[in-house]
């Protein structure tokens, strides 16, 4: 596209030619409209095989008082063209793009800074889906559990694999920021732990910023 020439602005007129069954039977006969409305009330019933089938079935008598001609399918297939569901039903997906990892490998300069770390937690309802979301201080990873039930145990088994997890990362949660709601939950359970969490716990009317 040339920005300084007219022409390049200029559009161009594209159209798309759609065929529908109104005018396909057209060129048919009222008798015969009938007649392709029939078989293909009968090919849907037969769990739309494919026409050559159809035919071969009619050829060889193994539909039962079946009064549709070969002939017809031939209408059937000229009024409502080929069936959508069995064309989308027998092609093939194409070949998906092949996956690749996108892992990225942290630094051992990285990991020895931010090996004793600091996390918010703070609990979300999303959709009446209960959660507990935490996030790392100055790397800014974040986790998000499910809380099946907002009782106590359910909560220490949540942040049991929350810290689970960034021990398996190779760090050390040595302090934690939670809303005071957490209180109950937190006070003994991070002492048990070792190294021991020390807590940080918000006035019931401020927001933990982080999380």
């Amino acid at each position: 596209m040339n920005p300084l020439s007219n022409d390049s602005y200029t559009t161009t007129n594209k159209f798309q030619l759609v065929e529908t069954v109104e005018e396909n039977s057209g060129v048919l006969t009222p008798q015969q409209q009938v007649r392709a409305k029939k078989t293909i009330a009968m090919y849907h019933a037969l769990c739309t095989p494919a026409l050559d089938d159809l035919k071969e079935m009619i050829q060889m008598n193994l539909i039962k008082n079946n009064s549709v001609p070969t002939e017809d399918i031939n209408l059937a297939a000229k009024a409502f063209g080929p069936d959508v569901a069995t064309i989308k039903d027998k092609t093939t997906r194409p070949n998906p793009a092949p996956a690749v990892s996108n892992l990225v490998k942290l630094l051992d300069e990285l990991l020895k800074t931010h090996q004793d770390i600091t996390i918010s937690m703070n609990g979300l309802t999303v959709n009446s889906v209960k959660l507990l979301s935490t996030i790392l201080h100055g790397i800014y990873y974040g986790t998000s559990q499910y809380i099946r039930q907002p009782i106590a145990s359910v909560y220490k088994k949540c942040i049991a694999e929350v810290i689970s997890t960034y021990k398996h990362g190779g760090f050390e949660i040595m302090e934690a920021h939670c809303d005071y709601e957490f209180h109950k939950v937190m006070d003994n359970y991070s002492i048990k732990q070792d190294p021991p969490i020390h807590m940080n716990f918000e006035e019931a009317t401020e927001l933990v910023p982080h999380a």
